[in-house]
């Protein structure tokens, strides 16, 4: 969703939290009945949540980058 420019919502938890800044990158609920609210604030939500989350996983989740990140990874665990 949020590579799509669509706003998340989540309840926070594991790697959802992660990615997730309430109001920044998506929207966090803390319970069920809150989700509902929650729901409501990621559908009428301003476009800079929508970009910056779309911004995200163009950062963290480029192919191209991930190759590069993960090949330092590897020659840095062969050097030591």
């Amino acid at each position: 969703a949020m590579a799509l420019g669509v706003a998340v919502v989540n309840f926070g938890i594991g790697g959802s939290r992660v990615y997730t800044s309430d109001g920044f990158t998506g929207f966090v609920a803390e319970s069920v009945e809150e989700l509902v609210n929650t729901t409501l604030r990621a559908i009428d939500c301003p476009v800079k949540v929508k970009e910056n989350a779309r911004e995200l996983v163009e950062r963290f989740f480029n192919y191209d980058e991930y190759v590069e990140r993960n090949t330092r990874l590897y020659e840095e665990l062969m050097n030591t």
